[in-house]
C-alpha cells in the first residue's frame, strides 16, 4: 500500500514538473513572437501551432515544422530554425547551438526570449 502511495505522490510530482516546463517554453515563445512582432501571437500557447510560430518568425514554411517530428532531421530543423530567429532578432547564434543539448535548451530559449538584441555593428 505504500508503494501505490508514493508512486501516485511521483506521477503526480513528475505531472506537475512536465506541466510547468510546458508552460515556461510556450510563454518564452510568446514572448519571442512578441520580439518579432508575429500575429496572433496566441498560438504560441498551443501545442504543435508553437512550432509552426518558430518557423514563420524564421521565415520557414508552415512545412518545416513537420521535419520536428522526424527524428534525428529534428536536430537539424532545431538549429536552422532557432539559428534562423536569432539572426532575425540581432542576437549571437551560440543558443541556437544550446537548443540541441536538452539541459540547456531551456536556459538558450530564455536567453533569445528575455534578452535585448545586440547592437549592429556598420
Amino acid at each position: 500500500m505504500v508503494n501505490s502511495a508514493n508512486s501516485i505522490l511521483q506521477d503526480g510530482t513528475s505531472l506537475l514538473v512536465l506541466i510547468l516546463m510546458y508552460f515556461f517554453v510556450a510563454w518564452c515563445i510568446v514572448v519571442i513572437a512578441e520580439k518579432a512582432k508575429f500575429k496572433p501571437i496566441q498560438w504560441g500557447w498551443i501545442p504543435i501551432l508553437n512550432i509552426v510560430v518558430l518557423c514563420r518568425i524564421a521565415g520557414r514554411n508552415d512545412g518545416f515544422a513537420f521535419l520536428f517530428f522526424i527524428p534525428i532531421i529534428n536536430f537539424y530543423a532545431i538549429y536552422v530554425v532557432f539559428c534562423d530567429i536569432c539572426k532575425s532578432l540581432n542576437l549571437p547564434f551560440w543558443p541556437a547551438a544550446l537548443m540541441l543539448f536538452p539541459p540547456f535548451s531551456f536556459i538558450a530559449l530564455a536567453y533569445i526570449a528575455f534578452s535585448a538584441p545586440r547592437p549592429l555593428s556598420l
